[in-house]
């Protein structure tokens, strides 16, 4: 198949951003200060880090889409060349998914959406780490 790298990254990019959407949904009603009910001053955590998240995927979409044109540019070169460009230009998606991972089952495991953005952002792990470039076979022909 032509450009499965493309495919499954840019299906990754959507996984990210709906993980984004079922996160920000999944913090609605999170009180301030979970230790004092009565405090109700200041931004709850998981918004900033909500915040943070929306940021760091739009970052990490955009280099990500860059090294996919490095990669269309570099498309002859050298395996270990490509690999290198593929990893440097996803490395940030791939912190921001962990960091998806790990606030999404920090602070809503207990709702539906807090779940789904898990899996979501897990998701987003596992089409990161399978649209890295491969080895191309050389064909010989006569």
């Amino acid at each position: 198949m032509k450009h499965r790298g493309m495919k499954l990254g840019a299906a990754a990019i959507v996984f990210a951003l709906m993980a984004c959407v079922f996160l920000l949904f999944a913090i609605d009603g999170v009180p301030e200060n979970p230790g004092n009910p009565s405090d109700t001053s200041g931004l709850p955590p998981v918004a900033m880090y909500v915040v943070i998240l929306f940021s760091l995927v739009g970052v990490s979409s955009f280099l990500s889409c860059l090294g996919g044109v490095g990669l269309i540019v570099m498309r002859y070169k050298a395996y270990k060349l490509r690999l290198f460009i593929y990893a440097l230009a996803n490395l940030v998606f791939m912190l921001t998914a962990i960091l998806g991972v790990l606030v999404s089952g920090a602070y809503t495991y207990d709702t539906f959406l807090g779940i789904l953005g898990l899996i979501f952002y897990a998701l987003t792990l596992v089409l990161l780490v399978l649209a890295a470039p491969k080895k191309q076979e050389s064909i010989i022909r006569l």
